[in-house]
């Protein structure tokens, strides 16, 4: 997802697990990893701004998508 264009999308986790793969390194390792319940792709969606990182599924995942006016 880094670097591609968020058309206005938001993800909600609904179950499973995804790791952040980031320019940036974490100094805990626990702050990589994103799972039910989490929220990504608020900023860029709202802003329709790039992703700045791009996540990978370490488990099953089920995904939800909205679009910024749907989760609003």
């Amino acid at each position: 997802m880094e670097g591609m264009q968020n058309p206005g999308f938001i993800y909600i986790i609904k179950s499973g697990e995804v790791v952040i793969e980031s320019k940036i390194q974490f100094i805990n390792k626990k702050l990589n990893h994103y799972g039910p319940g989490d929220v990504f792709g608020f900023v860029s969606a709202i802003l329709q701004k790039q992703h700045q990182d791009t996540l990978i599924a370490s488990k099953d995942c089920e995904i939800i998508k909205l679009s910024v006016d749907g989760f609003i």
